[in-house]
């Protein structure tokens, strides 16, 4: 132990982009220090001895008032909660070790998380969401490398979203019909996408609903068409997702824009 002594080791930090839509935006949780150096700020904290990372990051959350239970911060690239199936995952998105980056400290580095969570439980929860924009920046400046931590967390899940039909379940529900899949995508992403393109890529990942009340079972169900006089919109189901975060590769599989 003598030995393991005079090495001396930095401040380890656990902050969190928390992510949800909010009229149309992707936008992120952010704080007001109440103490110096003041400002805004993601939810975070150091973490204590004896604790480990998801012991943080649940103490992080319960700060801000969100309580998702325990979380098992794993090596498969997220933070999984581990008391139930369909529980929030908090995913890594790397470590923050700028020499500098926090003034209260010679020495320390984050581990950068970000969850994804629909808008409606997060009603109770302390602090301001502000919109996120399509480079990953936002309104106003946030205090040590916060900033660049929300761009990754806002950079990765997009990348997500433009594979996968709502892998992060931001709907609320396994069912959807096409385009209200697709508005969807198009608020996390902050543009709009084409149509024809995002329909091809996202029906091979979707299966049809049956209509309940068809006793051969062959028909889809449909609901009303968004437009006054429109035909029937048929309704899908989510079958397949990533099991994980696109990288920077997965670019170049980007959704065409609308021009």
């Amino acid at each position: 132990m003598a030995e393991f002594d005079k090495f001396r080791g930095p401040n380890v930090a656990v902050d969190i982009a928390v992510l949800t839509l909010d009229e149309g935006h992707l936008v992120v949780l952010v704080q007001d220090r109440v103490e110096a150096p003041r400002g805004k700020v993601l939810p975070g904290r150091f973490l204590r001895k004896g604790e480990t990372v998801g012991d943080g990051l649940r103490a992080a959350l319960m700060k801000v008032g969100l309580d998702i239970g325990p979380i098992d911060a794993g090596l498969d690239g997220g933070a999984r909660a581990s008391s139930a199936a369909g529980r929030p995952r908090a995913h890594l998105i790397g470590v923050f070790d700028k020499p500098g980056r926090d003034q209260r400290s010679t020495w320390s580095m984050s581990l950068a998380h970000y969850l994804v969570q629909p808008r409606d439980r997060l009603r109770e929860v302390d602090g301001e969401f502000v919109p996120i924009r399509p480079d990953g920046s936002i309104k106003p400046k946030l205090l040590f490398d916060h900033d660049a931590i929300v761009k990754k967390a806002a950079r990765e899940l997009r990348a997500q979203y433009e594979l996968t039909p709502d892998p992060e379940n931001l709907s609320g529900s396994d069912e959807l019909t096409l385009p209200q899949l697709q508005q969807i995508h198009q608020w996390v992403l902050g543009e709009e996408v084409r149509t024809d393109t995002f329909r091809r890529r996202m029906e091979m990942l979707l299966a049809e609903v049956p209509d309940p009340n068809d006793p051969r079972g062959t028909r889809q169900k449909t609901r009303p068409s968004g437009d006054r006089g429109g035909p029937p919109t048929r309704v899908w189901k989510k079958i397949s997702a990533t099991g994980g975060t696109p990288r920077e590769s997965h670019r170049l599989l980007q959704l065409p824009r609308r021009t």
